[in-house]
């Protein structure tokens, strides 16, 4: 996870000529399970709703359906809206039982 955290760091600082996205940082860091990584997309300007992907998942739904629990459980931690829907329905809750994490679904739910 720390080199997770360094290179998210390191394209926050740094961005490449196609300069990166506070929603590309947010993802990477999510599907890394870098929390650190995700706090410092997140001061950097990424927001708890920013879309992270095609189907117009936020960070939560992203992470549950990844299945990454320490990143889950920090978002619900800093307020993520637990309820929140993508635009076909989709919850975290549902992200995560639909790809068969247990753990997070449960985190969810506590």
């Amino acid at each position: 996870m720390e080199k997770g955290h360094a290179e998210t760091t390191a394209l926050l600082r740094d961005p490449p000529a196609a300069e990166v996205s506070m929603a590309e940082a947010l993802k990477a860091s999510i599907k890394a399970g870098d929390v650190p990584g995700v706090r410092a997309a997140l001061a950097a300007g990424a927001t708890l709703t920013t879309v992270l992907t095609p189907g117009g998942s936020n960070a939560l739904q992203f992470a549950a359906w990844e299945g990454i629990e320490p990143v889950v459980q920090f978002l619900i931690a800093e307020g993520a809206e637990l309820d929140a829907a993508r635009p076909d329905g989709t919850t975290a809750l549902i992200a995560a039982m639909r790809s068969g994490h247990t753990g997070v679904a449960q985190a969810l739910l506590a």
